[in-house]
C-alpha cells in the first residue's frame, strides 16, 4: 500500500473506529517503579480514621454478627469524625469527611431515631456540620432495596448516587446484599469488589471502602473474634478479609446485654492494631464509649467454653464446678481451688468475682452461691488438666 493510501486511511474516522475493534491494542503494562523511585516518591500523608487502622484510599471491613450494631458504630465513627472527636479512644480522622452510606437494612424510622440520639446535647452548629458531611440512603421506594451489583441498573444507580454525594467515605452495608455470585467463592467475591471500586475510583480515586460484613453466628464463631482465627470471623469466602488493608471485628460481650460489645482490630497491615477494647452504648444518645468494665480474659473465658486453654490456675468453668460439687461460699470455693490446683485464696475470689460478673454464678438470700441457668458444669469437676 503507497503512503498515499495510507493517509487516506488513517485519516478516516470510520476506518480507525472500525481498525480499533477489529485490532485493539495491547493493554498498557502495570505500572512499574525502581527501588529509588520507590524511595523517592514525594507523597502525601495518610489520611486514617479509626485510630491509624483506617484510611482513605483503601478497602477496609467492619465484621459481626447481624443485629450486634455494625451500622450504629460506623454512624457513629461518622459523626465523630465530622465533629473532631474520638471514637472509643480512638482518633477518627484529620479532618472532617464526606460519609455516603449505602445499604438495604435500616428503615428511615431506625435512621431517624439514631441521627436523633446522636445529635442530643449538640449545637445548631455541630449539626449543621453533620448535615453538610454525613448522608444515608433512605429506603422509601421499591428501587432503593435493591443494591446488588450484578444488575447494570443498579451499577449506574450506584454510580449516580455516589456522583452526585461525591463522598470521601462510602460504606456499604451489609456486604451480602452487594455482592453477586457465590458468596463462598473467592474469584466471585474479588469481582464483587472490583466492580464498587469501579464506580467510587470513576468519581473519586482517593474514596475509602469500609464495607460492612456479617460475622458467623454462634458461641465457637464469635470465640473467633479475637486470637488466631480472627480472620475466620466473617461468613462466606475469605478473599473480603484478605483484600481489605484492615478489618475490625465486632462481638457481643454479653449475650444478655445487647448493650455491651466487644471490638478487635482483626487486621492492620499499614499500622500497629490497637488494643482491643470493651465499647458500651449510651440507651440516651445511641452512640459508643469504652465499656470500664470489661475484662477480656473474662470474656474469652466466657466465649471459650469459660476455660482459658492451659491456664492451670483456675478458671470460671473451675468455679462453675466448685459450686456443682457443693463449694457453696467463697471460702469453700477458695478450699476447693487449693485442693484442686494449689491457689491462694486471692485467686479463688478472683475468679468467683468474674463468675459473678457474667452471671455463671448467684448469691443467693443465704449468702450461699448458686448456679444459674447459664451455667453447666462438667461431668466430671475433677480439674481439666488432670
Amino acid at each position: 500500500m503507497n503512503n498515499t493510501w495510507l493517509e487516506l486511511l488513517t485519516s478516516d474516522p470510520e476506518f480507525l473506529s472500525q481498525e480499533s475493534g477489529a485490532n485493539p491494542p495491547p493493554p498498557p503494562p502495570f505500572t512499574i517503579r525502581s527501588w529509588g523511585d520507590v524511595r523517592g516518591a514525594a507523597l502525601p500523608p495518610r489520611e486514617t480514621f479509626l485510630d491509624d487502622a483506617f484510611a482513605l484510599s483503601t478497602v477496609q471491613a467492619i465484621m459481626g454478627q447481624g443485629g450486634v450494631g455494625k451500622s450504629r458504630v460506623s454512624i457513629n465513627i461518622a459523626r465523630n469524625n465530622v465533629l473532631g472527636i474520638p471514637f472509643c479512644g480512638l482518633s477518627t480522622g484529620q479532618r472532617p469527611y464526606r460519609w455516603l452510606f449505602i445499604g438495604n437494612e435500616n428503615s428511615l424510622h431506625r435512621l431517624k431515631r439514631d441521627v436523633t440520639a446522636m445529635s442530643e446535647g449538640l449545637s445548631t452548629e455541630q449539626i449543621e456540620l453533620l448535615d453538610q458531611h454525613v448522608h444515608l440512603h433512605s429506603l422509601e421506594t421499591l428501587d432503593d432495596s435493591f443494591i446488588c451489583l450484578s444488575d447494570d441498573t443498579v451499577k449506574e444507580r450506584w454510580y449516580e448516587t455516589v456522583k452526585a454525594v461525591k463522598p470521601d467515605i462510602i460504606v456499604p452495608d451489609p456486604w451480602g446484599e452487594i455482592q453477586f455470585g457465590d458468596p463462598n467463592n473467592d474469584l466471585d467475591t474479588r469481582q464483587s469488589v472490583r466492580e464498587l471500586l469501579r464506580i467510587c475510583m470513576r468519581v473519586n480515586t482517593k474514596m475509602a471502602q469500609l464495607i460492612l460484613h456479617h460475622g458467623r453466628t454462634g458461641r465457637a464463631n464469635i470465640a473467633q473474634a479475637a486470637g488466631w482465627d480472627k480472620g475466620n470471623f466473617g461468613k462466606g469466602s475469605k478473599a473480603l478479609y484478605s483484600g481489605c488493608r484492615a478489618v475490625v471485628n465486632l462481638a457481643p460481650a454479653d449475650p444478655d446485654d445487647h448493650s455491651r460489645l466487644v471490638m478487635v482490630c482483626a487486621k492492620s497491615n499499614d499500622c500497629p492494631p490497637f488494643d482491643t477494647r470493651g465499647i458500651k452504648l449510651d440507651d440516651n444518645t445511641l452512640t459508643y464509649d469504652i465499656d470500664p468494665d470489661f475484662d477480656f480474659d473474662a470474656w474469652q473465658a466466657d466465649v471459650d467454653g469459660k476455660r482459658q486453654p492451659g491456664n492451670a490456675k483456675g478458671s470460671i468453668q473451675d468455679v462453675v464446678d466448685a459450686v456443682a460439687a457443693g463449694a457453696d461460699t467463697r471460702k469453700k470455693v477458695g478450699e476447693y481451688f487449693e485442693e484442686h490446683f494449689e491457689t491462694a485464696p486471692r485467686t479463688a475470689r478472683k475468679w468467683v468475682q468474674k463468675a459473678l460478673e457474667i452471671g455463671y454464678v448467684r448469691i443467693s438470700g443465704k449468702n450461699e452461691l448458686k448456679l444459674t441457668p447459664k451455667a453447666s458444669p462438667r461431668h466430671s469437676v475433677e480439674h481439666i488438666d488432670d
